[in-house]
């Protein structure tokens, strides 16, 4: 399924389920943040032999392909949160967090969208798999990925490797109107660590 699609799929569910919540209570929205203010690295001037980076569209797990935030209740259950939903496509907000994080992980570096065009300068390109990204019913939140670094003119990925990092959240009730918050909270945290092992990984070869 083409992006442009899963971008449509998303802004039909979303209008859906606003249009009929009629005296229900409201949807709450939310985002991942980078750690840090994407308009402080975007302000950076960049030399002209700085590194650059492109970062491939992220993929997610097809269970991650909706707006509402997904519930781990058991080994083999997922529960999604009814009124609790993602402020634009996941994959977007994902990509985007991850490039600004990077691009403070590693100081003067240029992140571009990939496959790029008219760009002859990118030294590494990245591709990022989401395999996991939700809260169980103990508060643990898990980000699975699988990543591949691959360095310009050569054949095969010069890294590639598989990770589970995990949080717990603050708050235990997903009854209170907070909890939803506190996990993308937690969230961006783990997005946070992933960017620095994406980063440790292209110092290596610098």
């Amino acid at each position: 399924m083409s992006r442009s699609i899963l971008r449509l799929t998303f802004l039909v569910t979303c209008l859906a389920m606003l249009s009929g919540c009629g005296g229900s209570k409201p949807s709450r929205f939310y985002m991942l943040s980078p750690a840090v203010d994407s308009r402080e690295t975007g302000a950076q001037p960049v030399a002209s032999d700085a590194l650059v980076v492109g970062l491939y569209p992220i993929e997610l797990a097809e269970y991650l392909k909706r707006p509402q935030i997904v519930r781990r209740v058991g080994s083999h259950q997922m529960e999604v949160a009814e009124f609790d939903l993602w402020a634009e496509p996941l994959e977007d907000n994902l990509g985007r967090a991850l490039a600004t994080n990077l691009g403070a992980h590693l100081e003067g570096s240029t992140w571009v969208e990939f496959p790029h065009t008219g760009r002859e300068d990118v030294q590494f390109e990245v591709k990022v798999e989401i395999l996991r990204l939700d809260v169980d019913g103990n508060g643990i939140i898990t980000l699975g990925a699988h990543c591949e670094l691959i360095e310009t003119g050569v054949d095969n990925p010069v890294a590639q490797w598989t990770t589970n990092l995990t949080t717990s959240t603050q708050i235990e009730d997903p009854k209170d109107k907070a909890f939803y918050n506190d996990v993308v909270s937690g969230m961006s945290d783990l997005v946070e660590q992933l960017s620095r092992e994406i980063a440790t990984e292209i110092e290596k070869r610098l």
